[in-house]
């Protein structure tokens, strides 16, 4: 039913209500209230003085009580409207947040998808040297990544939202795994025909021995390979800098720390909301992406029993932490 229905039937069940009130009042006024003066009052002067004011009496007690009903009345319908508001409002959001959503995932999906078939139909021309097929083919494996990449984001934010993600725990040295993702970026760096002026280091604040952990380091990966993928795609010169520590509490601290672009004030309250990129932060048509990478590292974090937050100053750059529980392997 639509809320605008039942407000209004309250209306009309509260309006009948302070009706009967009021009749039943005035029929034991009437009723009654000549028996009440005479069992309160003997003598014949306070009589007359009482019966005089006996209507405004009425009057005064009426108006009072339908006045405190009234203005209670009012502050629940107050509170509904507001409830109502704020609800129109998130539903409008939403709507306005899927909207965006299909359309970004829809120039997601069809930017490498045309990629693949274009140069998929360009490589076979007999006429081509071997350079150009080579370099077609470097075009068609990266719309492909790319593709599977976004396919996969979608497929892990629903697969947390419904619960179905499960921690698988290994043994392996956090070491191996940051310097392999430093190696990794600066790899994919390389391979840019325009390399952007950027410096991957790594600064641990661990003992190789004490590296050795029991964690899912799937997710460890993934949730790290989101953090540094969006320090690469907003910073254009500087450093990214990757750390680790482990903290008094019995927790493992990961840093990733970038000289980029940082990220307003006004924006930080969302930036870990699913599609929340979409249409509020204008860089994603600069550098691609969902929108779904921060919000699929939270996810992963809390499955892991940790928490992530970050530092951010325009211009400046940003620093995103997350810890997770340190358990030795």
């Amino acid at each position: 039913m639509f809320p605008g229905k039942g407000i209004l039937k309250k209306t009309r069940n509260f309006a009948t209500r302070i009706v009967l009130i009021y009749v039943l009042l005035g029929s034991l006024w009437i009723l009654f209230s000549d028996k009440l003066m005479f069992i309160l009052f003997s003598d014949t002067h306070t009589l007359n003085l009482v019966s005089t004011y006996k209507g405004w009496s009425f009057v005064l007690l009426t108006g009072w009580l339908l006045f405190s009903l009234i203005k209670r009345e009012l502050k629940k319908r107050n509170a509904i409207e507001e409830q109502l508001k704020v609800s129109k409002e998130k539903a409008e959001e939403s709507e306005q947040l899927k909207t965006a959503f299909l359309n970004n995932i829809s120039h997601e999906i069809r930017t490498p998808l045309n990629a693949v078939l274009g140069f998929s139909e360009l490589i076979i021309n007999p006429d081509l040297t071997t350079d150009q097929k080579k370099n077609f083919a470097v075009y068609i494996k990266r719309g492909t990544t790319d593709l599977l990449d976004t396919i996969e984001d979608i497929l892990i934010v629903s697969r947390i939202q419904v619960g179905q993600v499960k921690l698988v725990l290994t043994s392996e040295n956090i070491g191996n795994l940051i310097n392999g993702l430093r190696d990794y970026y600066i790899a994919q760096l390389d391979s840019q025909a325009k390399r952007k002026n950027i410096e991957i280091i790594v600064k641990p604040h661990l003992l190789d021995e004490d590296g050795l952990i029991n964690a899912d380091f799937r997710h460890l990966r993934q949730i790290l390979n989101k953090l540094i993928s969006n320090a690469v795609k907003f910073t254009e010169n500087g450093v990214i800098e990757l750390g680790y520590e482990r903290l008094n509490d019995g927790n493992l601290r990961f840093s990733v720390k970038d000289t980029g672009c940082g990220i307003p004030p006004e924006k930080q309250d969302i930036v870990f909301y699913p599609f929340r990129q979409v249409d509020e932060i204008k860089l994603n048509r600069k550098t691609g992406g969902s929108g779904l990478g921060l919000s699929i590292a939270k996810g992963l974090v809390e499955l892991m029993h940790g928490r992530i937050w970050f530092e951010s100053e325009v211009e400046k750059g940003s620093t995103f932490y997350f810890t997770i529980p340190y358990v030795s392997g």
